[in-house]
């Protein structure tokens, strides 16, 4: 499985959602990929307003403020436990 967090340098809530997602790679099957939509101006457009924002293989399962607790439990409804 693919995680991706899209987001911008400095935004300290994107940090955020990162430091989760990495920490949350021990227990759930995925590798994180940060995407700094700064650099792409159709993702710019799409998620200016709303960083940071996770997808989990193609599904957006969280954006804002992203929590622990709730990156946690969309995880395991998409199914992403290890084995």
């Amino acid at each position: 499985m693919r995680l991706v967090v899209y987001g911008r340098p400095g935004c300290c809530l994107c940090e955020k959602a990162e430091d989760i997602a990495r920490r949350l790679e021990r227990e759930y099957a995925f590798a994180t990929e940060v995407v700094d939509i700064t650099g792409d101006p159709l993702l710019s457009a799409r998620y200016r307003e709303v960083i940071p924002v996770v997808v989990l293989d193609g599904i957006e399962i969280a954006r804002g403020r992203v929590g622990f607790a709730g990156m946690r439990a969309a995880l395991a409804r998409a199914g992403a436990a290890r084995p």
